[in-house]
């Protein structure tokens, strides 16, 4: 595999999709909360640009409901996104790389989620550190 270098910035941080679903009993004293997380990666040549979206299912354990979801994308513009391309316009970024994009985008979605649940119950639920390397290639 050929070494690869990336220049890349931050574009845009945009919520797809948020929701408090409200329980139907009072969310117990020091509950503990499941995030399940997803991220896709998702490449836009023409624009020079990396989405990675980042999706939130936030289930309370004690009550066994799912309280909120939040969907969030963090797109990134990489200059030399064709170095990247194989054949059929498919995209392949070394593993240090994904990483990357993951470990800001978890980061950002973070506080995110944080400033989100502000006013609602969750305002003391935060997403939990989170090792980038843990998500299954696809």
């Amino acid at each position: 595999m050929s070494a690869h270098t990336i220049s890349f910035r931050f574009r845009n941080i945009d919520i797809i999709e948020f929701s408090f679903i409200h329980p139907k009993q009072p969310l117990p004293e020091n509950a503990v909360f499941r995030f399940e997380t997803h991220i896709e990666h998702k490449v836009n040549a023409g624009e020079k640009i990396v989405i990675v979206v980042s999706t939130f299912v936030i289930t309370c354990e004690d009550l066994h409901e799912n309280v909120g979801r939040a969907v969030i994308s963090c797109i990134y513009n990489v200059e030399n996104i064709q170095e990247f391309a194989g054949e059929n316009n498919t995209f392949a970024f070394p593993d240090h790389l994904v990483t990357m994009f993951n470990s800001i985008s978890i980061s950002t979605c973070r506080g995110v989620l944080f400033t989100l649940f502000r006013g609602t119950p969750l305002h003391t639920v935060i997403l939990p550190i989170i090792n980038p390397h843990d998500f299954n290639k696809q």
